[in-house]
């Protein structure tokens, strides 16, 4: 789809919605679990822990996922689960939350396309909205978009925060249900929850390309793949 197109798109929808994560904003690591690794070093900087952190938390996550919580998990609820297969403390449980957070801050920058798109859209007076499938709370992601650069004044959902989701569809019947008889144009990354739940109810999208995936595209790529060995720190 060629610049044109996009921007008829935009311009004729009422609503511009945007997918956060991988949209808006990303993190300096390659794969989102890399966020882990590095919890993990500094943990073992700063805590005196006997398990493999990285393995523990997506193994908390999962379990989660895979739980008749699956849309409502938040990221407490993940560091109860670790509390509790790793016998932590509430205090260690804690501290470790923190850490995560923390990492999440010092890795989270802007995708600058994007967000050139969005400011040029938001201070033009244009309605946008955010939505994301995530675990986090819409005040430690509105906290994420400010570090980049964003404002913090968009209407953003969260999927554990209504217990429902993009992919399957329930959380845009419940947005497009708010906003009714309002022509959507929703831009994000991923197909299922950005593009194929959005146009399943009758709106439209624009599906882009994910960090990652411009990377393997890119000749850069061709160079550097071989260093994708699943060590984070190697």
């Amino acid at each position: 789809m060629d610049l044109r197109k996009i921007q008829n798109l935009i311009d004729s929808a009422d609503i511009v919605s945007f997918d956060v994560f991988d949209t808006l904003i990303t993190r300096k690591v390659l794969h989102p679990t890399d966020v882990f690794s590095l919890v993990s070093l500094f943990a073992e900087q700063r805590m005196i822990i006997s398990f493999d952190f990285r393995e523990l938390r997506l193994e908390a996550e999962k379990s989660l996922a895979e739980s008749e919580f699956k849309n409502s998990y938040s990221i407490l609820d993940i560091y109860k689960e670790i509390a509790q297969r790793g016998n932590l403390t509430e205090e260690d449980a804690s501290q470790l939350l923190g850490i995560e957070l923390e990492a999440e801050e010092k890795l989270v920058v802007p995708r600058k396309d994007v967000q050139e798109l969005f400011l040029n859209l938001y201070n033009s007076g244009k309605k946008l909205i955010l939505v994301s499938d995530m675990y986090l709370s819409s005040e430690q992601i509105k906290h994420l978009l400010k570090v980049c650069g964003y404002p913090t004044d968009v209407e953003l959902f969260v999927s554990n925060e209504y217990g429902k989701a993009k992919s399957d569809g329930s959380l845009w019947e419940q947005i497009f249900a708010q906003y009714q008889n309002k022509g959507f144009i929703h831009i994000g990354d991923d197909k299922l929850s950005d593009s194929i739940s959005v146009k399943k109810l009758n709106q439209k999208s624009i599906l882009i390309f994910s960090p990652v995936e411009k990377f393997e595209k890119s000749k850069l790529h061709l160079t550097l793949h071989r260093y994708d060995n699943g060590e984070f720190c190697n």
